[in-house]
């Protein structure tokens, strides 16, 4: 059986436009290309790994489960993740596994429809669906806090409107 450290650099290998690596001391630094989201991977912290088919077609994707549980997701996409709804109520609209892309596009659609009066009820759900979705990527240990900004200056105008 591969090491944990072959099988990821395999599948960046097999999928190079999805990720830039660079090796750290026991792991490795991924870059997403398309949104410039960064995570590293310690190997001795990953717990179980496997390389499945997306049940999509949309080629492999390299599930890692870390210690305590946490889990991330290589995939054709970049980084995946489950939302989460610990500040959230779960509305049924997200997929169990959410990445970066479907953040921003929610986002362009948020800040186009938030300040119409008729979309309010739109507005909600995205809003919930965005931030959902960064608290996912929060617990899976990124970086979100320029994703949060923008998401608090459109709460703060709903708020005073």
């Amino acid at each position: 059986m591969a090491s944990i450290k072959e099988t990821v650099q395999k599948w960046l290998t097999d999928y190079p436009t999805v990720f830039v690596s660079q090796e750290i001391p026991n792991g490795i630094l991924l870059r997403e290309i398309t949104t410039s989201k960064e995570h590293s991977i310690e190997y001795p912290k990953v717990t179980q790994f496997r390389r499945r088919e997306h049940p999509e077609g949309l080629g492999d994707y390299l599930n890692l489960v870390f210690e305590g549980g946490r889990e991330l997701v290589l995939c054709h996409a970049g980084f995946a993740f489950s939302p989460s709804y610990l500040s959230t109520r779960s509305l049924n609209l997200l997929p169990d596994v959410v990445c970066f892309q479907d953040f921003y596009r929610l986002l362009g659609h948020l800040e186009h429809l938030y300040q119409e009066e008729t979309q309010r009820d739109e507005t909600i759900k995205t809003l919930t669906s965005c931030l959902a979705i960064l608290e996912g990527a929060r617990l899976t240990e990124f970086d979100v806090s320029a994703e949060e900004k923008r998401v608090e200056t459109i709460l703060n105008w709903l708020e005073t409107h």
